[in-house]
């Protein structure tokens, strides 16, 4: 369904059905904050001279038409999600776009999402790019990179030697060399001339440098990339900005002017370097985006510093602010062209240019409507028995009290029952000033505490939210003890100390059993649209544990992730081995707070006890389990008969050293293969709930175990606990 606006110049009234006569040709665009969003994510122009925004909280994809003047709506859909989070147009005219449920393509006609079974390994992109040299579409995923060319859907993941399947940024050169900034662990950067089997990496340092200028990049959490005309490469990072003037191997970094009141709130304080250095700093640590125009110029977005424009050249700043923004914005998006720049920011709509390029000098070779990208195919037999030779030759355990980090989920919210915490569950603070907890089992132990950098008289927050119990947002988790969902967490207080002070932080000690287990945390931006509340941006380490935290801070993190740009609510889970403890260290990193919603514990593989097999506690004998396999199926396909083995190696092998790299990938490509056979639905139903794969049978077979419950509660009070 499409709903078109058109404006007329000089009016704000919106009139009945929204429907407006022509602007007047040199009017500057309008963009209405109330019905098209303040959320700006993405923005892109087609073959056609055509602007596309994408928008976040149910306001989907807007695409203004420079000739008619008018704008029209693609609205939230079973084919397009209603948050979107990257835009790009193809060399033949079609539209993708990334959100939250996969990539949906629109080919002039209609929309039509892809995901785990057809498209994309992964569910939340976070960026998109057209390569220049063979026009592949490009995917940054939660997992991994995908491509599509001629065709057909091939990934790239740890298993293809990416440093991270978190990939958070993508940029091409015109040769085809692909710069892949991932979320916290540098750079990697591919070639076409060996179709970008390997990758080579660049990492950044994990300690803040303490200069305002240097070499190297100055992080390695990387939000933005771009590969300017004459091939400079620029990475923005929440520590400044950085260039590479020969394809990757040097950098040289600028920062912001709150440097030095950064190292100045270090739990132990860096003495800022005084060496001079050339040129301005910029208005703000954190880089959002990135932008060249045709004379070169660098147009820089920020989180809290706006727009600015800096001449490489020089080194310094030529312009502060666009389009008439403010230069405190949050940006969410940049589009700069030859000689006009489209903004969108995180809360105060799109601001276009006064004077926009019109569509005169787009290609007129645009297919409209061409046909759309063809759903990824099933596995071949000899790629099924490819990967099962490579699973089957892992060898070696995960060390005792070892661990790694395993992947995000991005597709069950709230609905964690049955998926998360079959060992332990804690939903920080639902019952403030109590946490929920739900285990039989006293050997598991989770324990919230402030990190050491706070005032004397602090403690760890309990925070319910106000306004938000018994809230329908699917995003917030569901407590099956109240029968309702609520927004709580707990919470390090941080909004009462200076942005730039480090701390205080959240610390959660985890303590497991014998075998291996995935710990997962929880958490939504429940208020990110309010304020200061959009800036959370988390580093979160696994350590081991020490009595005292700050031992435990001199020593080398297991594993590292980012909790970043979480709007939609998600998990991120590590790999542990038991028996053993650990640390998870959830850093403010410059944001207002540091909070966490819920903590979860599963066993992958150890010890049967008594408790495997009952029912969850406080569900009141209601066993809501993954959906049986059909015990008389028996598939005379080779394929489904390699992907049943393949699966089953799979879950024997989770605690082998390298497992990780390859489970994640191989478990969707199995199930492709049952779909892709028309195999009985019990065993893709069983398959999809272990992938975390979400239809809205599933989500109403969910309420009704949780409504039954609550009857059950109701009618047998005495059971709650059993």
């Amino acid at each position: 369904m499409h709903l078109r606006l058109v404006i007329f110049f000089g009016l704000s009234l919106w009139l009945g059905t929204l429907l407006f006569t022509n602007a007047h040709a040199d009017a500057p665009i309008p963009w209405d904050v109330k019905t098209q969003g303040r959320y700006v994510t993405a923005v892109c122009r087609d073959l056609q001279g055509r602007i596309w925004v994408g928008t976040e909280d149910e306001q989907g994809v807007w695409s203004y038409d420079p000739d008619s003047k008018f704008w029209t709506q693609f609205p939230a859909s079973p084919n397009l999600s209603g948050d979107i989070y990257a835009l790009a147009c193809d060399k033949a005219g079609r539209i993708w776009a990334g959100g939250t449920a996969g990539v949906s393509v629109y080919n002039g006609q209609q929309w039509k999402q892809y995901g785990p079974t057809d498209g994309p390994l992964g569910t939340r992109l976070f960026a998109l790019a057209v390569s220049p040299k063979d026009g592949s579409v490009w995917g940054a995923t939660e997992a991994g990179l995908f491509r599509y060319h001629n065709s057909r859907w091939t990934y790239f993941t740890r298993a293809e030697g990416l440093p991270s399947d978190q990939a958070s940024s993508l940029a091409f050169a015109p040769d085809g060399t692909l710069y892949v900034g991932t979320q916290c662990n540098g750079i990697a950067i591919g070639s076409p001339a060996n179709d970008y089997k390997t990758w080579r990496v660049v990492t950044g340092p994990r300690q803040m440098p303490s200069a305002a200028t240097g070499s190297g990049l100055p992080s390695a959490l990387i939000n933005c990339l771009l590969v300017s005309a004459i091939g400079t490469v620029y990475a923005g990072t929440p520590l400044g900005l950085a260039a590479s003037r020969d394809e990757g191997f040097t950098w040289h970094y600028r920062r912001g002017v709150d440097w030095k009141a950064k190292l100045a709130g270090l739990y132990h304080p860096l003495t800022p370097d005084s060496r001079p250095y050339t040129g301005d700093l910029l208005h703000d640590d954190y880089v959002t985006c990135l932008g060249e125009d045709g004379s070169g110029r660098l147009f820089i977005g920020h989180r809290q510093g706006g727009v600015e424009v800096f001449d490489p050249k020089m080194g310094k700043r030529v312009q502060s602010g666009a389009n008439g923004g403010r230069l405190e914005d949050n940006i969410g998006a940049l589009l700069v062209e030859n000689k006009a720049v489209w903004v969108g920011t995180y809360g105060g709509g799109l601001l276009p240019p006064a004077s926009p390029e019109n569509s005169a000098a787009a290609s007129t070779s645009v297919l409209s409507p061409t046909t759309l990208p063809i759903p990824a195919a099933p596995p071949t037999l000899a790629q099924l028995n490819s990967m099962l030779a490579q699973v089957k030759s892992l060898k070696g355990e995960m060390p005792l009290g070892g661990g790694a980090f395993l992947g995000e989920d991005w597709r069950t919210l709230g609905d964690w029952v049955g998926r998360y915490g079959r060992q332990y569950a804690v939903l920080c603070a639902i019952a403030s000033p109590m946490d929920q907890i739900y285990t039989w089992d006293s050997n598991y132990e989770v324990q919230g505490q402030l990190g050491p950098h706070h005032t004397p008289d602090d403690a760890l927050r309990h925070w319910l939210q106000p306004g938000m119990v018994n809230t329908p947002r699917l995003a917030s988790l569901y407590s099956p003890v109240n029968g309702f969902r609520a927004q709580a967490e707990w919470d390090d207080h941080g909004e009462t100390y200076p942005q730039t002070f480090e701390g205080p932080d959240v610390w959660v000690s985890v303590k497991v059993p014998e075998g291996t287990y995935r710990v997962s945390l929880y958490d939504t931006n429940k208020d990110g649209h309010d304020g200061d509340n959009s800036l959370r941006d988390y580093q979160v380490d696994l350590l081991p544990y020490r009595a005292k935290i700050d031992d435990a801070l001199n020593l080398p993190p297991l594993a590292h992730t980012r909790i970043h740009n979480f709007w939609n609510g998600f998990y991120t889970s590590f790999l542990v081995r038991g028996p053993s403890q650990y640390w998870i260290h959830i850093a403010k990193n410059g944001s207002k707070n540091t909070v966490v919603a819920g903590v979860f514990i599963d066993k992958l593989s150890g010890p049967v006890t008594r408790f495997d097999h009952l029912p969850m506690a406080f569900m009141n004998a209601v066993h809501y389990m993954p959906p049986p396999i059909d015990s008389i199926f028996a598939s005379k396909s080779l394929e489904t008969q390699a992907a049943k083995a393949l699966w089953a190696v799979s879950d024997k092998t989770s605690g082998k050293l390298g497992a990780i790299n390859l489970s994640a990938e191989f478990r969707f490509l199995t199930l492709r293969t049952v779909v892709g056979n028309h195999e009985p639905d019990s065993l893709m139903n069983n398959w999809q709930w272990y992938l975390n794969i979400w239809t809205p049978i599933d989500r109403d077979w969910f309420n009704r175990n949780m409504e039954l419950v609550q009857i059950m509660n109701k009618k047998y009070p005495s059971l709650i606990l059993r």
